[in-house]
């Protein structure tokens, strides 16, 4: 047993000694560097949900039954919709009112999927980076040790495409029954009491082709952390190239929301939006190039370019969903070094 210590001892005290006589050799073996870095390939898809809100109309016909408009609802209020009739409703539009026909109607869009926006980039993304490397030996003229770096990257994704899509617009009509109607916009609670309505629509489903327009949006702030492997090839004073790759860790605050109008043939028209929040860790790796250039034997200047591979971020907001993929980004960075 104390010869295996020994040699094991022996062989810690060798690999000391190699190590520190490398990194001595290299004299100022610590190196600290900060400044910008720009991204590109970054890219975002934008998609449809198969309805365009979270309207839940219902079965065509019977009464008793709790529904969802786009610009209304009729419930179940406490009375249980007693003969029919329910307090329980509300709407947002005078236009909703038919004095006429003493009617008011309810509209859902529904069914039918709006084609996928891919493909969206903005580049450059503009961040900062903070790097700290350490020299730990020499190798064939050459110098390895370890790289650790931190970044911060904002990402901002946005699309403003317009399209056509078919869509089945569900129009519910109610009976009033001879009420005058609160003026618009009303909301009838459960409780009631309030004036009533018939619960039991009648329903005409007509599919149309409608022009979607507006605005789609992924904002993230990227916080990232790098570390990996180091081999530094001089190649003459005062240049050298440093080689670098390993485990990448992000950390991603993302949101994303989206703003929508819907235009019928008839000109009007139905406006959606939503927002929804997300934070994801992602693990992946990079590999780095760097060239250093030093004008003193403790202040240089590098330039490098940087490979990510990391894992795509799904995000859903009302009825729309998006995925950021920051996958297979590459960025170009420099700034100013300082060794010690």
């Amino acid at each position: 047993m104390n010869a295996r210590l020994t040699y094991w001892t022996a062989a810690a005290a060798g690999l000391s000694l190699v190590t520190t006589a490398g990194a001595q050799g290299l004299r100022r073996p610590n190196r600290i560097a900060i400044g910008p870095r720009a991204g590109f390939s970054i890219e975002a898809n934008f998609q449809a949900a198969p309805a365009l809100s979270g309207a839940s109309p219902g079965p065509a016909t019977g009464g008793g039954i709790n529904r969802t408009y786009d610009d209304g609802y009729v419930g179940v209020d406490s009375s249980g919709n007693a003969g029919g009739q329910t307090w329980y409703w509300g709407y947002e539009h005078p236009a909703q009112v038919n004095p006429a026909t003493d009617t008011l109607a309810m509209t859902a869009l529904q069914g039918g999927t709006t084609p996928e926006i891919s493909g969206v980039t903005d580049d450059p993304h503009v961040g900062v980076e903070i790097s700290f490397q350490r020299v730990l030996g020499e190798f064939g003229g050459a110098y390895w040790g370890f790289d650790l770096g931190g970044t911060w990257t904002p990402v901002d994704l946005g699309s403003d495409t317009a399209f056509n899509a078919s869509l089945t617009r569900i129009t519910d009509v109610y009976g009033l029954g001879g009420i005058t109607p609160p003026l618009a916009p009303y909301h009838g609670g459960f409780g009631g009491p309030g004036p009533t309505i018939g619960d039991s629509p009648t329903r005409t489903e007509v599919v149309q082709s409608v022009a979607i327009s507006g605005d789609r949006k992924i904002e993230s702030a990227m916080y990232g952390i790098r570390l990996g492997p180091m081999l530094e090839v001089p190649m003459g004073e005062p240049l050298s190239l440093q080689i670098m790759g390993g485990v990448l860790l992000t950390y991603a605050d993302s949101e994303f929301s989206y703003t929508e109008r819907v235009v019928y043939p008839d000109s009007s028209m139905t406006n959606f939006r939503a927002s929804a929040s997300e934070q994801d860790w992602l693990l992946g790796g990079y590999v780095r190039g760097q060239l250093t250039l030093r004008f003193s034997e403790r202040f240089g200047i590098y330039a490098a370019a940087q490979y990510e591979a990391l894992s795509e971020i799904d995000l859903t907001a009302g009825s729309r969903s998006a995925t950021l993929k920051p996958g297979g980004a590459i960025f170009g960075s420099a700034g100013v070094e300082y060794r010690f």
